[in-house]
């Protein structure tokens, strides 16, 4: 393999060169970027298009990197939330020593092969995932480690490399190799191949973020109101729309919480009165006056059904109710009921750590095969689960194994608590309320997830990816 990242730098003596020269010099380096990253948009279109389809279903992005790599990775992922108005557990930076990695180095975190894989299962990978390892040279073991296990487990794998044929594109489905050069200060990466990263990283997650409906005409419709300047730009994006002033924009944009929310208000308001007028041409006045009551109660309900805070007394509890029927190949019918709702739960037991949640999934499952599932799931304000239960007759997916109740608590996007407990008693015939009525007894407590419990914590955590993309949906209507 090449090191092209650690030839000397085709300038010398640079502590004899005046300010005007160095940074002339480092000018026409940087100049070579941009061209070098444009001879890679095949790879990264490949990437892209890849990794869209799993977005949809509900998979995340993983970056993973160490030093300056790490530290664009985590940028990348996270200016996503307040400029697209996304989850801040759909794109997650990972970097070799953890958060104290950002500010200061932290001494051999990048050379743990092992360490990579062990920080990303803390999140609980599922198939639907990605994985981006960035590492200038290719041959950071803490990188190579993390795309090595994510491959084993069936995600998707891709890099970002300044070198060709790396050990670390070796193990990537999809590798992005910008081989920018020797750098102005010989080995120092954090100039031309950080800046090729940081380029291709933004095409990246802002093609995802478009491809996923975040972006309208050229506009950030969903971006977080998270100070005065957003605000001003969001009033001004449906003062242009609408033609309102600016003040009465901005009491709307306050209102709806979102420029995107604004607008399919105003749109429902101006296809309302489109409609009463259409209603007061026809000759049965009655009909007309009629007419227009329910299309205003609709208007009505409509708003306070995109509202963020529902009032008490208005809109009941469930939000939907929802039966799914899909034709599995292996088990015929598979039958799913899921009631989506807003309230306070009461814990599940003493010690849970939870304030008060925001949404709430509750879902029964059974197939031809005679098994059932009973899972919930809770997410706070953020759209960040909190807790998972799971009632399964069938732990590791093949039928061998006993009955359990399965618990995950989470704190942000890491797993803090694991707990697995086996059901005692006969097994004439399994279905949810005779596990409900049975006595389960404690295997397992720990801050892991035991081997044999994977395949099911696996499918739970998908599970939670799609419930929230799904409430996602009816949000933005």
């Amino acid at each position: 393999m090449k090191k092209i990242t650690e030839q000397p730098s085709h300038y010398d003596h640079l502590e004899q060169m005046s300010v005007s020269e160095l940074l002339q010099h480092i000018n026409e380096e940087d100049l070579r970027v941009a061209e070098t990253v444009r001879q890679s948009l095949p790879q990264i279109e490949a990437l892209v298009t890849a990794i869209e389809p799993r977005m949809k279903r509900g998979g995340r992005l993983f970056y993973v990197g160490a030093g300056t790599s790490g530290r664009l990775g985590v940028l990348d992922a996270s200016e996503l939330p307040p400029t697209f108005g996304v989850s801040p557990d759909w794109v997650v930076g990972i970097i070799a020593g953890g958060d104290e990695a950002l500010r200061s180095a932290v001494e051999n975190a990048e050379d743990d092969a092992e360490q990579g894989w062990k920080d990303l299962q803390h999140f609980l990978p599922t198939a639907d995932d990605t994985v981006l390892g960035i590492a200038a040279s290719g041959t950071t073991p803490y990188v190579i480690g993390a795309l090595d296990g994510a491959r084993q487990l069936g995600l998707l794998t891709g890099c970002i490399t300044s070198n060709p044929n790396t050990p670390l594109a070796a193990v990537a489905d999809y590798p992005i190799e910008t081989i920018v050069g020797p750098e102005f200060v010989t080995g120092s990466s954090r100039m031309k191949s950080g800046t090729a990263q940081k380029m291709v990283l933004n095409m990246i997650s802002t093609s995802l973020m478009i491809r996923l409906g975040r972006v309208k005409g050229n506009r950030m419709v969903k971006m977080q109101l998270t100070n005065a300047k957003l605000v001003d730009r969001g009033t001004r994006m449906i003062q242009e729309s609408s033609g309102l002033s600016y003040d009465e924009a901005e009491r709307r944009l306050l209102d709806a919480g979102s420029v995107d929310k604004a607008l399919k208000i105003l749109g429902k308001m101006a296809f309302t009165i489109l409609f009463c007028i259409a209603c007061a041409l026809t000759a049965n006045a009655q009909n007309t006056v009629e007419s227009i009551r329910k299309e205003y109660q609709s208007v009505h309900e409509w708003i306070a059904l995109m509202s963020d805070n529902f009032p008490s007394d208005g809109i009941p509890p469930e939000y939907f109710d929802l039966r799914v029927v899909q034709n599995l190949p292996a088990t015929g019918p598979h039958h799913e009921n899921i009631r989506m709702y807003y309230g306070e739960l009461e814990p599940e037991e003493e010690g849970d750590p939870y304030p008060p949640h925001y949404l709430r999934f509750t879902t029964v499952k059974y197939n031809f095969a005679a098994r059932e599932f009973y899972e919930e799931y809770l997410y706070d304000d953020k759209g960040q689960v909190m807790f998972i239960y799971a009632l399964t007759p069938d732990v590791d997916g093949g039928g061998d194994l006993w009955p359990y109740e399965l618990r995950m608590w989470f704190d942000g996007q890491r797993l803090l608590r694991f707990n697995a407990k086996k059901f005692e008693g006969p097994l004439d015939y399994i279905d949810i309320a005779t596990l409900k009525k049975g006595t389960f007894k404690d295997e397992y407590t720990g801050k892991t997830i035991p081997e044999k419990f994977l395949i099911e914590t696996n499918r739970c955590q998908q599970f939670a990816q799609r419930y929230l993309s799904l409430f996602n949906s009816i949000d933005d209507r």
